[in-house]
Formats: structure tokens, C-alpha cells, sequence
């Protein structure tokens, strides 16, 4: 389609009519101090009734109750009829003065074997499923609830037979090896079920035995069996078990059945293997430490940090003061808040705020580069959440809420929504403050656009504007969010037409163009004309694009041979083991560098935070030894892995870097999980420089300065390629 010229016409955008129903100040009062009360209770309360499977629903079911309560009594009263069950020491009041902590009113004075007992947290264990990340979260001296693992459970006998045998005492007696004695964590054994059963013992590591167990057959079973429940993170072997039942002082074997329907009045004896829960780090709580603070104005809190516990439970209990907390749950909770209409109820959408909110208030690394106060984002993502909205519109809610955070690994993932976007076959590029046509990726060019054409306008609207809106809806440094947007600021959820306002010199012109092209999320900087295959640019020096090719034997036979080597890092590794493959290839001596830290969190709020350094070690490769000049190309689209790299090339002066900063984001991810099957990644630790600078927003700065300009991209030439070959000549 070729260029036409016409006078300007502003077109009018028609939207569907949303029903618009804002939170009165009550009930952002209401879901303010049960946000606040949320988090507390559920990363820094110790107490057993905090069971790990029951807090979406409470965030959702307190959700649903904060909406309808209509004064501060009431809201008084609604806290402690959710926490309460949950953590039976907590206080809630109006006045200051009426709550105060004592340590004799959560000591029993006539139990034994106390021990305290604490959360620690290395980031936040978010349950991920996944293995390899670094974050964990126990209560010291409790053992971690199976849910936080790899949880495996199997028989491990037939069903046994006990009609005749109910009532009488039995014996389980069962052969366990520790087939790793130095595993780090002490392991125990034990059996749970209805009855009264026999302590757990702990498994000795140097030597595999019989471990015997005792308990009492129900008075009404049937049938019993023996389930195993552990880990497959536990390295522990099981031998022969036997079942015996003590009846007039003799042992008896109950017939062993094959039959495997289930029956009525089945008793179920599970195998437990647990680790129990040494401490992360040095650094510890101690009873009678606790927080007292004012969840809102006017409404006051305070939770113990450390209660006691001993094997059977901690203290005090909830299940005398108020009963438990998952029936009245199952109750009152609707079974499409999990379905795929979960969005459209208001309570799930401001659950999902709250859970993600108190993730990031208590976990977070970068709190110091977040501008505005924790408390007005939640408020402002509650009110947002409250207004009735598609599945669509809230996702991009709960992103621009992630926008606050200023993390480029912070992006949301929603089930049931495609994300894919829709544009014209064109790239773009920021130069200056002008937006640029970087490449026209047709080979037909269709539109009559040529690379240089500066965008004025889209459909009728300045692309400043639409780029600053797009940036409200991404999270990162200035940089990374500025080149999300040029990715996506051509886009559209649907195929269909799209208005450029295109200046060439002095003319002005206006095309129409088909979004008919998938959008990627992050381009790379050598994308377009800029990409090149591997090989010789001349004699002297060798080109390798480290953004699509593995680093391997065969890369290193040509890179070994170059005087010069010119590293494209404008993107993201095409593999991880590059970082490795290609420091311990430039390295000529041991290196050990710590720049990546977990956060030892044991207070809320992340106050009183310590780090975890994680030590990085690189050991020199002779045989892939380069012993040429070496410059890395980067941009913005450096991130994380890419970083990594560049970072030690920069802090040990191991190579010249040629081009703009990098994204300013690295360090491993992690995950949260929210009711509706919304998903949001976040960076969980902290990354400073080798020498113990920032990194995080500010990136690595290049050596050398270098930017694509108006004319450069015309010519379609590659002036970061030219500046670093001049380095060379």
C-alpha cells in the first residue's frame, strides 16, 4: 500500500460499558488491615493450625467478608473470627493500650520438651514445584509440611484384614536405610493415623535397621493398610515391613488381602519420613519477640514471632478457643473461584492483589527502587480489583500494579488468556527521542515505509503518549520498559488495521497497515538487518553471535584461531552454559566471585534483612584458551544471563564493551501462585556488581557509547558493529 497524504481525522474509540462499583472508604479500610493481618499471620506466625493449603481461601473468603462489613467493630470482630483459628496468640483492637504481649499467656506451664519455634525464610518458598530454586521457608524445630515438597506417597502393604482384632495393640515393623549419610538434614520416622500411635524416632544414617512402632487398631476397622508418605528429594530405602497384632500376649499375623476396592471403616496408617527443620541461617528469633503494629488508623496488632511447641503441637492451641478454620472455609467457599469464571467475582480478583502484595511486601529484594509506598500500591491495586472487568482488563491491572516494582523479571502469566499480539510486519527503534522504522521485515514492503521513517502518530494519538502508557504496564529500569514498549506499541489482541502518521525529511504522510504478524515479547537488538551469521569479518577478526549460536568444541576451533573476536550479546543467550563455556575460556586463573544474595528474611515487612551471598566459581579451560582481543556487543535487550557474562567481562576487564546499558535485571526468578490460575514471576534475590556495587535498574555500562542513529538505520548499517571494528584497526 503506498503512502497517502491527508489532512488529520480523529477517530473515536468505542469501548464496551463497563459497570463501574468503587470501594468505599470502609471497605478499602476493611481490605487494607486484612491485607496487612494476611501476610503477618501467614509468613511470620508459627503456630500448626497455619496449614499450608488454606491461605487462598482464606484471602479470598476475608476478601468476600471485608466488602460487607460496615464499621470497625464489626471489622474487629470479622479479624478475629479469620485469624483466630489460624493463630489463637494473635491480639486485635481499637485502642493501643489494651493489647500487650506476655510471655506466661503463651507458655503452658504443664508441657515438657518445648522448643521454640520460628519462621526462617531464604526469599520466600512459594511452592513452585520447582526443585532448582534457591528459596526455601521453614518453621525451625517443626517439621515442613509435605505440601512444601516433592511429596510421594505408595503402599507399602497389602490391606490387612482386622475385623477380629478390633481394639487390640499392634506392632509395624519396618527395615529403613539412609542411603546418603551426609545428607545435611536429620530424618525421622514415624506413623500417623486415628488411633493413638508410638513416637517417631530418628533414623540413624550410618547403618540400615529395623525401626518398630506400635498403636491400637480402631474399634470399629475393618481393614488396614500402610501408606508411605515422603519425598523424592529424601535419599531413604525401605526393606521388608511386617504387621502383627498382640492378642492374649501372643503376636498374630492378620490375613494379608488383594482386594483393593475401597471399603468402609478402612484405617489408614501412613509412614512418615520427615526432615526436620534445622535452621537456614545463624541468625535467630527468640521468645518473646513480637511485632505490634497499626494495620490501619485505629486498628491496632499484635502477633508473637516465636511460640513453643513440642512433638505433638505449638502453643497455645486454636482447636479449644475456637474450632478450626478449613470447615468453616469448605463452608462458605463457591467452587467456581477455581474455574474459569474465577475473575468475574470480585473477592478472587482483590485475593489475587492481596496474596501478590504481601509476596512483594515481605520477600522483595529492590524495595529501595520501588517510589511509591507499599501501602498506596495496595490501596490503589484493591481499588482497581473492586471495579467489575473482563479476565483481560484485570491481568493488565495486575501488571501495571507489577510496573510499581521496577523489575523486568516481573510479568504475568494468566491461564485461559492469549497473550499474543498482533502487528504490522515492521520493527522499531528508539533514537534520541524520536521512534523510528528500524527494518520493514516484508521482502515486498508493502506500505511504502523505509527504514529511517520517523512514526509521529498512532491511530491519531502522539507515540510518546502510547509509549508512556505501555511503560505504566511493564516492569523494569527505564531502558528495558522503553524497549517493551516499542515491541508492543504497534500491537493489537486481533487482526485488523492500523494508522501511521509518517514523517521522511519535510513530508508528512499517513499509511494504513494490516496487523496480521505474531508480535514477540522481547526482540533482540540484533534483530533485522542487524543479524549476521557466525564467521570472518576480515582476516583479523571473527564475529560470533552468542544470542543464537551454543558455545561448544565447534564454535572454540575458529574462535581459538582469531586475532580478534567481536561477542553479540544484543539479546539473551542462546544457552545458559555460555556463561561458563566463555569465562573459563578468557580466564587464565581460579576465579570466585559472589554477586547474587538470598535474603535471610525473619521479620516482617522485610526489616532487619541479612543476605546469603552464592559463590560463583570458574576454573580456566586451557585447551579452549582465547587469546585474542576481545569486545562484547550489548544493548537494553542484555538481560539476566547475558548479564552475568557482560558483568565479569566489565568488572575484571576481560574485554571492551561497545554499545548502550543492559536491562539492569538479573538473578534467579521466583514464583507466585494466585487463585484464578494467575501466575507472576519476580526476581527473588539481590544482584550487585563483582565489587559490590548496584546493578539492579542501572545495568552495565558499555566502555564505549554507542547508538543506532536516524541516518545508520537508513543506510541499514550497524554503527555498534563499525565502533567496535574501529577498536580493532
Amino acid at each position: 500500500m503506498s503512502l497517502k497524504f491527508y489532512s488529520v481525522v480523529f477517530l473515536l474509540a468505542i469501548f464496551p460499558c463497563l459497570c463501574f462499583s468503587q470501594l468505599s472508604r470502609q471497605q478499602l479500610r476493611n481490605l487494607v488491615a486484612f491485607s496487612k493481618a494476611l501476610g503477618y499471620v501467614q509468613y511470620f506466625h508459627p503456630a500448626d493450625e497455619a496449614k499450608l493449603g488454606i491461605w487462598d481461601d482464606v484471602a479470598i473468603n476475608g476478601s468476600k467478608m471485608m466488602l460487607e462489613v460496615k464499621n470497625d467493630q464489626e471489622l474487629l470482630q470479622k479479624l478475629k473470627s479469620i485469624f483466630l483459628p489460624i493463630a489463637p496468640s494473635v491480639q486485635f483492637s481499637d485502642n493501643a493500650k489494651t493489647i500487650s504481649f506476655e510471655k506466661k499467656n503463651i507458655n503452658p506451664s504443664d508441657e515438657k520438651d518445648l522448643l521454640p519455634v520460628f519462621w526462617q525464610h531464604l526469599g520466600f518458598n512459594l511452592y513452585s514445584g520447582v526443585m532448582e530454586r534457591p528459596y526455601y521457608s521453614i518453621r525451625v524445630n517443626r517439621s515442613s509440611p509435605f505440601e512444601q515438597r516433592n511429596q510421594y506417597t505408595a503402599n507399602i502393604t497389602g490391606k490387612y484384614d482386622v475385623k477380629k482384632y478390633r481394639g487390640l495393640p499392634f506392632e509395624f515393623r519396618v527395615y529403613a536405610q539412609v542411603q546418603d549419610s551426609t545428607f545435611s538434614l536429620p530424618l525421622s520416622l514415624g506413623i500417623s493415623g486415628e488411633q493413638p500411635l508410638s513416637k517417631s524416632v530418628v533414623l540413624d544414617k550410618s547403618v540400615g535397621k529395623d525401626y518398630v512402632f506400635t498403636g491400637k487398631i480402631g474399634d470399629s476397622t475393618n481393614y488396614m493398610v500402610f501408606k508411605l508418605n515422603t519425598n523424592l528429594g529424601i535419599p531413604m530405602s525401605l526393606g521388608k515391613a511386617e504387621f502383627t497384632v498382640i492378642q492374649n500376649g501372643q503376636k498374630v499375623k492378620p490375613l494379608e488381602i488383594n482386594d483393593q476396592k475401597e471399603e468402609l471403616k478402612n484405617q489408614v496408617i501412613s509412614l512418615e519420613v520427615k526432615s526436620t527443620d534445622v535452621p537456614l541461617f545463624n541468625e535467630k528469633l527468640h521468645f518473646g519477640e513480637y511485632i505490634k503494629t497499626e494495620l490501619v488508623r485505629g486498628i491496632h496488632f499484635l502477633m508473637p514471632l516465636v511460640v513453643l511447641g513440642n512433638e505433638r503441637k505449638t502453643f497455645p492451641s486454636a482447636n479449644e478457643i475456637s474450632g478450626t478454620l478449613s470447615d468453616s472455609l469448605t463452608r462458605t467457599l463457591n467452587k467456581d473461584y477455581y474455574g474459569g469464571s474465577a475473575f468475574t467475582f470480585p473477592e478472587v480478583r482483590l485475593a489475587d492483589v492481596i496474596i501478590l502484595w504481601n509476596i512483594l511486601r515481605h520477600s522483595y529484594p529492590y524495595w529501595q527502587d520501588v517510589k511509591v509506598p507499599a501501602g498506596r500500591i495496595l490501596e490503589k491495586a484493591l481499588a482497581d480489583a473492586a471495579i467489575p472487568q473482563s479476565q483481560e482488563r484485570f491481568v493488565q491491572n495486575i501488571r501495571k500494579m507489577t510496573g510499581y516494582y521496577n523489575d523486568a523479571h516481573m510479568f504475568v502469566v494468566a491461564k485461559g488468556i492469549n497473550d499474543s499480539l498482533y502487528g504490522p510486519p515492521i520493527a522499531l527503534i528508539k533514537i534520541k527521542k524520536k521512534v523510528a522504522v528500524k527494518d520493514v521485515l516484508s521482502k515486498a514492503s508493502p506500505y511504502g515505509l523505509s527504514p529511517g521513517d520517523i512514526i509521529e502518530e498512532i491511530n491519531n494519538r502522539p507515540v510518546k503518549s502510547l509509549l508512556d502508557s505501555l511503560m505504566d504496564y511493564s516492569s523494569g529500569s527505564p531502558q528495558m520498559k522503553t524497549l517493551l514498549a516499542l515491541n508492543n506499541v504497534l500491537g493489537s489482541d486481533k487482526p485488523g488495521n492500523i494508522t501511521l502518521k509518517i514523517r521522511r525529511g519535510n513530508v508528512v504522510a499517513r499509511t494504513e497497515l494490516q496487523r496480521n504478524e505474531p508480535v514477540k515479547f522481547l526482540v533482540p537488538g540484533n534483530s533485522g538487518y542487524l543479524k549476521r551469521p557466525n564467521g570472518w569479518l576480515n582476516p583479523s577478526v571473527y564475529y560470533f553471535d552468542l544470542t543464537r549460536n551454543s558455545l561448544n568444541a565447534d564454535g572454540f576451533k575458529e574462535l581459538t584461531k582469531a586475532a580478534n573476536i567481536i561477542f553479540d550479546l544484543r539479546g539473551y543467550p542462546f544457552n545458559q552454559t555460555a556463561s561458563d563455556n566463555l569465562i573459563e575460556a578468557i580466564i587464565t586463573k581460579k576465579l570466585e566471585v559472589s554477586r547474587m544474595f538470598i535474603p535471610e528474611i525473619l521479620y516482617p515487612d522485610f526489616k532487619k534483612v541479612n543476605f546469603l551471598p552464592l559463590t560463583e566459581r570458574y576454573n580456566p579451560s586451557p585447551a579452549n584458551h582465547l587469546n585474542g582481543k576481545l569486545i562484547f556487543l550489548a544493548d537494553a535487550s542484555a538481560q539476566s544471563a547475558a548479564e552475568s557474562i557482560l558483568g565479569l567481562i566489565k568488572d575484571y576487564h576481560l574485554g571492551t564493551i561497545v554499545g548502550t546499558p543492559t536491562s539492569g535485571t538479573n538473578g534467579d526468578v521466583n514464583i507466585a501462585y494466585l487463585p484464578g490460575k494467575l501466575t507472576v514471576y519476580f526476581t527473588g534475590m539481590l544482584v550487585k556488581t563483582s565489587n559490590g556495587k548496584k546493578h539492579h535498574l542501572k545495568g552495565i555500562k558499555p566502555d564505549v557509547y554507542c547508538e543506532q542513529s536516524v541516518e545508520s538505520v537508513k543506510a541499514r548499517q550497524d554503527l555498534v558493529l563499525q565502533r567496535a571494528l574501529s577498536l580493532i584497526r
